[in-house]
């Protein structure tokens, strides 16, 4: 069945009791979270029950079932919609404006801003939910997101963000949920990953299946590692450790370079015992750190990370630096001192080598790119991409590079992953331009002297065909390009 919720003002949501049970549904709780987090776009809320969810009936069969209380196996799922749109009961079809036409799926898309699930569990009852970013307060910045298909009233839409759920306490606890987000992007986004349900997700963390209590005592890193693994990806786990010697990659100049190349992170807050997603980053204009602090590289420029924190709301923004209100310390990027990264199979190189070639060239540059040696205040931007996505972007510059540049960009043999490193001085970064770009082979060895495909700035070109072993060739360009615009990473900005 669906009802309609018109809302106008923020205390409109406390009328969810009307269309779902206050108790089962925890509607008290809900109403708050919408109320303190939904931004003022909401013009209305399609309440859809019953509605089966698979990630609440995995575990309800698995352990609801088995307990004492009785918990019903059906779910809720509000769908939420801009302002202007309304729902007409007879005949039933979505509305918009004096429109009596029935819409397409393309004009009630334009109005949808995504959904969240409710469980009947009575206490944290947010399930599955996807929420498009402009639904939100805070969540600005640049996001990893992907389209969840979403099938309601007949019509074909999209939910557009990252996945989120709050934590059930028992059955699943905060790592399991941090995990479980990432999987379903994964699952979402690539056709390569299998799809993988909350409960999925407490059972492959161990060798035997952990029923009982021992869900909601958590998992370890290397556990955390193990259910990444056994979905098909390669895990690596990144610490926090000493501060390494000057040339050497930094911790959060991975944890970037990761993002910026469209991975999640499992980030873990050891002082907290805390588990997370890392799925974005606001950056400025300006460094956001001054003397020793600042080392030339992208992440001086990063303000916040975007979370997905169950104890919170989808894309929470936490900055740099902590602080206390109270008794209590308010969530900080320096919280965070593990992260795991789910790797697809052809990435052999790391960023920490990748940020120590980007070293080596920038302070030791090859012949007919001195430039890149005269300023030690050049920021360094490192991200995995695509060859495809290389491509794409050689063709759309087109014009600004000489033809016979662009022909060699585009036949030149590479694998399906390479690592993009910019350079650019600070006035240049703050117009999204570069000063010279290199490309490195991402299935490289880190033993190897110069994994390097191309590096090129506005007056030439040096390649090198490593596919089929041919001598690094320099390629002047007849007229200077003007300026090297930034390559686009793999988020969106809000």
């Amino acid at each position: 069945m669906f009802s309609w919720l018109p809302i106008k003002r923020a205390a409109d949501y406390g009328r969810l009791t009307q269309h779902l049970s206050p108790t089962e549904f925890g509607l008290q709780e809900v109403a708050d979270w919408l109320q303190t987090h939904l931004s003022t776009e909401i013009g209305g809320v399609l309440v859809e029950h019953p509605y089966v969810d698979k990630d609440y009936r995995s575990t309800y069969y698995n352990f609801y079932a088995k307990k004492g209380a009785a918990y019903s196996p059906h779910s809720a799922r509000l769908h939420l919609f801009k302002k202007g749109w309304d729902c007409q009961e007879d005949p039933l079809r979505l509305t918009t404006g004096a429109s009596v036409e029935l819409l397409s799926d393309t004009e009630v898309q334009a109005g949808y801003l995504g959904f969240l699930t409710l469980r009947p569990t009575r206490i944290q009852t947010i399930g599955r939910t996807v929420i498009d970013p402009r639904a939100l307060r805070s969540a600005k910045g640049w996001l990893i997101e992907h389209r969840h298909k979403v099938h309601v009233m007949g019509y074909r839409l999209q939910a557009n963000g990252f996945p989120f759920m709050q934590q059930h306490g028992d059955i699943a606890v905060c790592a399991h949920t941090a995990c479980w987000a990432v999987l379903r992007h994964y699952s979402e986004r690539y056709s390569l990953y299998r799809e993988v349900l909350v409960h999925d997700v407490s059972k492959l963390g161990r060798e035997f299946d952990p029923g009982g209590l021992l869900p909601s005592l958590g998992i370890t890193a290397r556990e955390a590692e193990r259910i990444f693994a056994a979905v098909g990806t390669f895990p690596l786990l990144v610490s926090d450790g000493e501060p390494p010697k000057d040339g050497q990659a930094r911790f959060h100049d991975e944890m970037l370079a990761y993002l910026e190349s469209g991975f999640p992170l499992f980030g873990i807050q050891i002082g907290r015992q805390h588990a997370v997603a890392v799925v974005g980053y606001r950056r400025e204009s300006a460094p956001q750190v001054r003397g020793n602090d600042y080392h030339g590289r992208a992440w001086d420029y990063v303000s916040h990370l975007l979370l997905i924190d169950d104890n919170h709301h989808p894309y929470m923004p936490v900055p740099r630096a902590g602080r206390k209100v109270g008794d209590k310390h308010k969530p900080c990027i320096g919280d965070i001192d593990h992260f795991i990264v789910p790797l697809p199979e052809k990435m052999f190189l790391p960023a920490a080598a990748a940020f120590k070639f980007a070293d080596e060239i920038s302070a030791n540059p090859p012949e007919h790119f001195e430039d890149l040696g005269d300023g030690k205040d050049l920021v360094t931007r490192c991200f995995v991409t695509t060859t495809a996505s290389w491509q794409r972007f050689v063709r759309e510059q087109m014009s600004l590079f000489q033809p016979d540049f662009g022909r060699a960009a585009l036949e030149l043999t590479m694998p399906q992953f390479v690592w993009v490193v910019e350079y650019a001085t600070p006035q240049q970064r703050a117009k999204g331009q570069v000063h010279a770009r290199m490309l490195l082979d991402a299935t490289a060895s880190t033993r190897e002297p110069l994994p390097a495909f191309l590096l090129h700035d506005r007056k030439g070109a040096l390649w090198l065909d490593r596919a089929n072993r041919v001598p690094m060739q320099y390629q002047a360009f007849d007229s200077k390009v003007r300026t090297l615009r930034e390559m686009a990473s793999n988020l969106r900005a809000y």
